[in-house]
């Protein structure tokens, strides 16, 4: 048998790890298969381990998520509030959705989650066991492709499901509500996050500076740079008058699709959402602009107010199924007057996003290596010149265009 790739779980510690699942599924005399779950790119704040589970009752298809142990590493991310964060998701928001769509005998259920299995906050053995959907036929996107219209679609339909459970739940039990989401402090703080990381957008918008000589655009970018800080802690402060437990973190990697029409194979026909060690409170607008702005390429930019007015359209129709007016919660325009204000997150997470997405194979950054030898700082690694340059650059300034040209970039409160 070869050596297990680093960051693997040993056969020993996945006995460990499953022993109450194997029992609670009824399997004797299981038999392991073990696996790197994940490649080089695909994971920022934790390690991925795949298991089959082989026995004569029935086969399980596993996937482990583990926090790194590091110390260094845990000093640059908040490894622990983020497993806390996901556990939380699974272990309690997750079926008090579940549970109150089923009480609303909603037709068009949002489960679009993998099976949760079991979980552990143990001190640097934090982990979470999920179902491996891949054996569904799910699958993710190469990282350097673009949204399509086709996919765009999909996702903007999806996430208004989503969120429409929100604020559904808030109108018909604010209580339930309250307690669900009280202690969901927002991750996108200093001081949970390093100072560090929140350098990372200011080097990205100094490299986009440079990528222009209108002066007009520079003034603007220039303004989001000396103010990024203080506009995170304005979001972070002022969640404005419309919020939905949001995703987080949805950019392509955190969403599998499904293809299973045969005469239609690039087209989506469902989707699975993973990663939720970022929700937060928050608008909307900061899960639609994040993965719009990370994934959308730049014919498709342009027809934001055509996905906005499907969103809503969708998210109109789900609240009807909830018994709630959509008009008491938010109308059209409350939307586009939040996209002004909150998009920005979007943008900022998408130059990062961008970066990660187009880099070669060996040119992705190796966290825990960078974090153990310090010989850079994150903000200075992440501002190095990659093979795909061009292509990032192109990207990023399809990205500021659209910003500048829909009055987005400057900074409203």
């Amino acid at each position: 048998m070869s050596p297990l790739p680093q960051n693997v779980l040993s056969e020993d510690e996945v006995k460990s790890v499953l022993t109450d699942v194997v029992q609670k599924e009824c399997i004797s005399e299981p038999v392991y298969a073990i696996d790197a779950g994940s490649n080089k790119g695909e994971g920022y704040v934790s390690f991925i381990t795949r298991v089959d589970v082989h026995s004569k009752e029935k086969d399980l298809h596993l996937i482990v998520k583990c926090a790194p142990k590091s110390d260094e590493f845990r000093s640059m991310f908040p490894v622990r509030k983020t497993f806390e964060r996901e556990i939380y998701f699974y272990e309690n928001i997750y079926p008090t959705l579940k549970e109150f769509q089923k009480e609303k005998r909603i037709k068009d259920y949002f489960d679009s989650f993998p099976k949760f299995y079991k979980s552990s906050l143990k001190e640097k053995e934090e982990l979470i066991v999920l179902e491996n959907i891949r054996l569904h036929g799910f699958q993710l996107l190469d990282r350097k492709m673009q949204f399509d219209d086709a996919h765009l679609q999909m996702i903007f339909q999806e996430y208004a499901k989503y969120h429409a459970i929100s604020f559904a739940l808030q109108y018909c039990d604010p209580e339930k509500y309250y307690d669900l989401s009280k202690d969901l402090h927002d991750m996108f703080t200093p001081g949970i996050f390093s100072f560090d990381f929140f350098g990372m957008f200011g080097s990205c918008l100094d490299h986009i500076d440079k990528l222009y000589e209108d002066e007009e655009i520079k003034r603007d970018i220039n303004h989001l740079k000396d103010n990024v800080l203080k506009y995170f802690e304005h979001i972070v402060n002022n969640k404005g008058k419309r919020v939905v437990i949001t995703h987080g973190d949805c950019w392509s990697n955190n969403m599998m699709f499904k293809y299973s029409d045969p005469n239609n194979p690039g087209q989506p026909t469902d989707l699975c959402l993973l990663d939720f060690q970022l929700i937060r409170k928050g608008s909307p607008v900061l899960d639609l602009s994040y993965f719009f702005y990370a994934g959308g390429p730049k014919h498709l930019l342009d027809k934001l107010d055509d996905y906005l007015k499907l969103y809503y359209s969708v998210l109109k129709n789900q609240l009807e199924n909830f018994g709630v007016d959509v008009m008491e919660i938010i109308t059209f325009e409350d939307l586009k007057s939040d996209w002004k204000i909150y998009s920005k997150f979007g943008y900022l997470l998408a130059l990062l996003i961008q970066k990660n997405a187009l880099t070669e194979g060996d040119e992705i950054l190796d966290l825990s290596k960078l974090s153990a030898n310090k010989t850079m700082t994150l903000t200075e690694a992440f501002h190095q010149e990659f093979k795909n340059q061009k292509f990032i650059n192109e990207r990023l300034k399809n990205l500021t265009d659209h910003m500048h040209e829909n009055d987005f970039l400057r900074i409203q409160y």
